[in-house]
């Protein structure tokens, strides 16, 4: 059945496959027909307005059954700031995904949504126990369990990827590279190893044929839920798996701590984005146990910071923080008087006071009935030094008022320089030729120039001029870099197999291609590519990327084209550049301008080229960041500029000093006229543009005449 909706295409990257979200605008019912029983999951994402497009909202969906009101479901959302959502060629301003879970009861049903703001959703039906085909799943009578069709059972379709482990470690004999390219894949909508797997299992096992024509029917994406909108008769099962229960649909844990879902917000005079802050209730005679909050903690790259903002009252608090599945004591907080809202880095071996009294007016509070006795406010920067599931904050005074907790986490990177080490970098960049910059002689370069030109500017004044390129470069290679992390350095390997095995390989390798076998072609090209010979492993290289692109598996070819770039090393450099030409073909030829300023920012945070900086001029001129481009084109010495883009940065942002300097280098008539006609009708002289542009045309007649 058809949604009473308008449908659009949305795709968060520009090589995945779009997927189709329905409009539902504010206030306006929306009916789908849905039958029970069945767990059902709603996809959202909230569509801001101008007033609203840097705030966390707060919206409510409204639910009936069969017009009879169900239940209501409260979200609150922020914007989307890690990656730009195309909606049919559009890039409006949403939220990130948030996900809703309900059941219905047995029977056809109409649902009808009210969101009290639009929305694009998509509505998902969980899969029941045996979906790939019947009874695989079920378990096997006792007198089976010893034989090989409950081992095969027991090893394929698991929950988990440690069990699927000793599945492909028999299945494949590329053990490591399988195993690295299975854990990047679960994070793709993909199903490029669960057809290797079912292709495998098919060859060893012959009486489950039916498995290798599934994997050729269908490709799985890694969810028990699978689209029902729009839902037909006729339509085929779709997104089906084999792998991975969604964590949120996982049972409760024991019931020995307390968990307080309320939430207040807190905004700093100066901060464009509220901070969600969770309730740590105190404890008391009706609930004997801590007061607790427990935070499951993503795959995140280690080592990285936990930042734990805290408000609380006049009165002295304490609470301790645990980190692990097992929770040992990191550190426990106790009041001191301090300065307020400052940061602090607690050691691991004692007992830290932090929480300092609170100034009045130096924060901004959404709810000042909630917060009218908050005297105190601190940042806590704790350590993780290795991976970790859960962060534990219990609660152990026993204090009447609360504390309200917001917890972030922030991955220690390589490319992160403080201001102070800014402004030093300002000073001196690259006069030893050592040391890692962003920028480096660059901006040695126009510091020198600049600052005899412009005397009256203090080195201050032009750091911060210069600090929003530095930040802007430092945010566009940590996101680029992050989703990388899967592969690590491990993706380029340095085993040496034997000549013979090699031609052997390469035999492999050009049968499967020219029988256009794209799995096979990936798993014998990245075989070869383990080699350490550069002519070998750069056609291994392309064989891989042009086997991944045929076979659909875009992200997975994009992922691998940005390891080689970001882990070459030595020897191997040329793949880097080889894979820099390949990603900058794909993100041109799909116009992913975030994309490719990412990569010119890697490129001008690694070598330094004027190349890449007026590349990535080029780019923040086409997404309308004219500061951006005037910026990484200042830090060009004046030899290495493209004049053309100095011009159109220049005029764009109305600096007609620099214009005229630029416009004094352009040697070619007809160029200055028409430079000067966009001068003139950018200064609101029309008619004076007009005659510029008529010389201009007369004169490319003439010429070409």
């Amino acid at each position: 059945m058809q949604l009473t909706a308008p449908q659009v295409k949305i795709r968060k990257r520009p090589l995945e496959a779009a997927q189709t979200y329905y409009l539902m605008e504010a206030g306006r019912p929306t009916q789908v027909r849905v039958v029970g029983p069945a767990h059902y999951q709603l996809q959202q994402r909230m569509i801001y307005d101008g007033a609203e497009e840097h705030r966390r909202v707060e919206y409510t969906v409204e639910t009936q059954l069969n017009q009879a009101p169900y239940f209501n479901i409260r979200l609150a959302t922020e914007p989307d700031t890690h990656e730009t959502v195309n909606v049919d060629g559009s890039y409006p301003p949403l939220s990130r995904s948030e996900r809703s879970y309900f059941s219905v009861p047995a029977g056809e049903h109409v649902l009808t949504l009210i969101p009290s703001k639009s929305l694009y959703v998509r509505l998902l039906k969980k899969e029941p126990s045996n979906f790939l085909f019947k009874n695989l799943n079920d378990p096997l009578p006792a007198a089976d369990q010893n034989g090989p069709a409950a081992q095969l059972q027991a090893e394929f379709l698991p929950a988990h990827y440690d069990q699927l482990q000793p599945l492909i470690s028999t299945l494949d004999p590329f053990e490591t590279y399988t195993r690295q390219l299975w854990a990047d894949s679960r994070h793709t909508q993909g199903g490029l190893i669960s057809a290797r797997a079912m292709a495998h299992l098919a060859a060893r096992y012959p009486g489950l044929n039916e498995v290798q024509r599934y994997a050729r029917r269908t490709k799985g994406a890694h969810t028990f839920f699978r689209e029902i909108i729009p839902q037909s008769a006729t339509a085929p099962v779709s997104q089906r798996v084999f792998t991975f229960v969604s964590p949120t649909l996982k049972s409760q844990e024991k019931e020995d701590f307390v968990l307080h879902p309320a939430t207040v917000g807190m905004a700093g005079a100066n901060e464009r984005e509220t901070s969600t802050f969770s309730l740590l209730e105190p404890t008391s005679t009706s609930r004997p146990l801590a007061s607790e909050l427990r935070y499951d903690l993503p795959q995140r790259q280690f080592p990285s910071e936990l930042r734990i903002r805290v408000i609380t009252g006049a009165e002295p608090q304490s609470f301790e923080v645990r980190i692990g599945s097992d929770p040992e004591i990191l550190c426990q907080i106790r009041p001191q008087t301090i300065r307020p809202n400052d940061e602090f880095r607690p050691s691991r071996e004692k007992a830290v006071q932090v929480l300092g009294e609170h100034a009045g007016g130096m924060k901004t509070l959404e709810s000042p009935d909630t917060f009218a006795g908050i005297k105190r406010a601190a940042t806590i920067v704790l350590p993780l030094r290795q991976p970790a599931t859960r962060i534990v904050i219990r609660r152990i005074d026993q204090g009447p008022q609360p504390i309200y907790i917001s917890v972030q986490f922030r991955d220690s990177r390589p490319f992160d320089l403080t201001e102070l080490q800014y402004i030093k970098l300002l000073k001196d960049a690259g006069s030893d030729g050592t040391g890692y910059t962003l920028v480096g002689d660059m901006l040695k370069g126009y510091f020198q120039k600049t600052a005899i030109k412009y005397r009256s500017r203090s080195e201050f004044e032009l750091a911060a001029f210069f600090r929003p390129l530095v930040r802007q470069v430092k945010t566009l290679v940590t996101d680029y870099t992050s989703s990388v992390y899967p592969l690590s350095e491990q993706h380029i390997h340095k085993t040496k197999p034997s000549n013979q095995t090699i031609t052997r390989v390469q035999d492999l390798l050009r049968r499967a291609v020219a029988n256009r076998q794209w799995v096979a072609a990936v798993e014998h090209s990245s075989f070869l590519f383990q080699t350490t010979t550069a002519g070998i492993q750069q056609q291994a290289a392309e064989h891989l990327i042009n086997a991944l692109l045929l076979s659909g598996e875009h992200y997975l070819a994009e992922l691998h084209l940005k390891a080689m770039l970001l882990y070459a090393k030595g020897k191997e450099t040329h793949l880097a550049a080889w894979a820099k030409q390949r990603l900058e073909a794909l993100y041109r030829k799909t116009n992913d301008l975030q994309s490719l300023a990412s990569l010119y920012a890697v490129g001008l945070s690694r070598e330094r080229s004027p190349a890449d900086a007026n590349n990535l001029t080029q780019i923040f001129l086409r997404q309308g960041k004219t500061g951006m481009a005037l910026r990484t084109a200042l830090a060009l010495r004046e030899e290495d500029r493209r004049t053309e883009l100095v011009l159109q940065a220049a005029l764009e942002a109305r600096w007609w000093n620099l214009y005229k300097g630029a416009l004094d280098r352009v040697l070619q008539k007809d160029s200055k006229m028409a430079w000067r006609a966009l001068e003139k009708q950018i200064r609101g002289d029309r008619r004076g543009a007009h005659q510029l542009f008529a010389q201009v045309h007369t004169t490319q007649n003439y010429s070409s005449a």
